[in-house]
């Protein structure tokens, strides 16, 4: 559950609720897949600002990764399919991406660059996170990243595609394990608009959620 939405840096929803399985298998001590599906709807029909509108999206990810020993590198595609009253003006959106990720002790570096076939742009990110163990139960999960965007469309609060940074995003996680094989994680997270997004007006975010 999730209070807002905000997905690629953009808020599309409110009172999110969401679910998803993945897949994941070593081919070999280099090579690994996964497969994901994830599907998620505003639960009180708040797509934007648009009153009762309601809103769902469907995510099918497919990738794989490859050890260079140095970073890891991953080449995937994932399918985002636009349901509810909201699909009336969103397309369905299908996008490629290479990511590079290293982990250096608790702290894991990332950035990632992703086309999509359906605005004709990109989306680029870059990410850093921790993983602090407070006890053998509890862990703390900081994390910041940043976006930016060459000629995609961001909806927000235009239909008109954005080039520049987009947003810093923020979040704090506390993972609480249950069992052996579940974890209770609350969050709390801000979205605050820079440069291109800031120019068109966008306001600062501050939401949350939790996670099983």
């Amino acid at each position: 559950y999730d209070t807002m939405d905000v997905w690629q840096g953009v808020r599309f929803g409110d009172n999110w609720v969401s679910t998803g399985i993945a897949y994941q298998r070593d081919l070999n001590d280099k090579v690994g897949i996964r497969l994901d599906s994830r599907y998620g709807v505003a639960a009180d029909d708040s797509f934007r600002d648009f009153g009762d509108t309601s809103y769902q999206r469907l995510e099918l990810g497919a990738a794989a990764t490859v050890d260079l020993d140095v970073v890891e590198l991953g080449l995937g595609y994932r399918w985002y399919h636009q349901m509810g009253d909201a699909s009336s003006f969103l397309d369905d959106s299908n996008q490629v991406g290479a990511t590079l990720s290293k982990e250096i002790g608790p702290v894991a570096l990332g950035v990632g660059s992703y086309y999509d076939f359906t605005s004709g742009g990109w989306i680029f990110d870059a990410n850093v996170g921790g993983n602090l163990a407070v006890t053998d139960r509890i862990s703390i999960l900081p994390s910041a990243g940043v976006i930016y965007s060459l000629n995609h469309e961001y909806w927000e609060p235009l239909f008109e595609p954005l080039s520049g940074f987009v947003s810093v995003n923020l979040r704090l996680a506390v993972s609480i394990k249950l069992t052996d094989n579940a974890s209770l994680v609350p969050y709390i997270a801000a979205r605050l608009p820079i440069d291109a997004l800031d120019d068109e007006g966008s306001e600062d975010l501050l939401y949350g959620g939790v996670q099983l």
